[in-house]
């Protein structure tokens, strides 16, 4: 199954884009759309991949918490992370251009990125620093910045929200089974782990949530599988990972604690 860290060289990047796909599948019927992203979200058009617009949309909503270029609340949705503004940016404009292509499909999706991207980035945006009052050093650093975006995310998200349908689809029938169209995967909150020889849950929460800490999140959701003694995790096991943003800060802390406290 093609996924959106293929398309990315910064593992960090990959990393992010990851963790933001994984959510998004988690997404419809507990979260609010935004915008005219809430008009695409419910548009039925069966060449459309909703999981795009959400991921987009989930992105968009948590940096521009702090404002234009915020970062703070976008890493505290994914449990404390430090990922930076340019990153994050990256990411962003990745989803956008993936929901463009999703939108427009393999032609159409192609068209509406070349004008969205282009006009967006080297047109109006050079035009609302201009506004701004910024000089021509300004306009062109900024201009040289969104060419990169241009040539580097937006082209990127193009690919993977353009073809996507397509490529699942073939894959699928290469596997002998159904295609899938518009199909938003039913996985558990933000995903699911298979246990791996040397595995453990700290581990395990470290992936996931960048904090060895937070373990007891992870144990509480799989107690019934793991049984009484976290330590205790088996090769081949399927763990649920639960999303932090179901969870409250002092909740959060209570789970801190535990681990902290926890005595093999």
């Amino acid at each position: 199954m093609t996924t959106p860290k293929e398309y990315f060289d910064n593992p960090r990047e990959a990393e992010l884009a990851e963790r933001v796909w994984s959510i998004s599948a988690t997404l419809p019927g507990k979260y609010e759309l935004h915008s005219t992203n809430e008009w695409f979200g419910n548009a039925e058009w069966p060449w459309v991949n909703k999981r795009m617009i959400y991921a987009r949309d989930w992105m968009t909503h948590y940096r521009e918490s702090d404002g234009v270029g915020g970062i703070r609340s976008l890493n505290a949705q994914l449990g404390g992370t430090d990922f930076t503004a340019e990153e994050i940016a990256n990411v962003e404009h990745f989803y956008v251009a993936a929901m463009t292509g999703s939108i427009g499909g393999p032609v159409g999706g192609v068209a509406l990125n070349v004008i969205a991207s282009v006009g967006w980035e080297l047109v109006i945006g050079p035009i609302r620093i201009a506004a701004g009052g910024n000089g021509p050093q300004v306009i062109w650093k900024n201009l040289k910045h969104n060419m990169g975006q241009v040539m580097g995310p937006d082209q990127q998200g193009m690919r993977f929200g353009s073809f996507y349908s397509i490529r699942e689809s073939v894959q699928q029938l290469i596997k002998g089974t159904p295609p899938l169209v518009n199909a938003i995967p039913g996985v558990p909150p933000l995903g699911t782990h298979p246990v791996a020889p040397g595995d453990w849950l700290s581990k395990i929460a470290i992936k996931w949530y960048g904090d060895m800490n937070k373990w007891p999140i992870i144990y509480d959701a799989n107690r019934a599988l793991i049984g009484s003694d976290p330590n205790k995790i088996k090769p081949g096991q399927l763990l649920t990972i639960p999303d932090l943003a179901d969870y409250t800060p002092a909740e959060l802390a209570e789970a801190v604690q535990r681990a902290k406290a926890w005595k093999r």
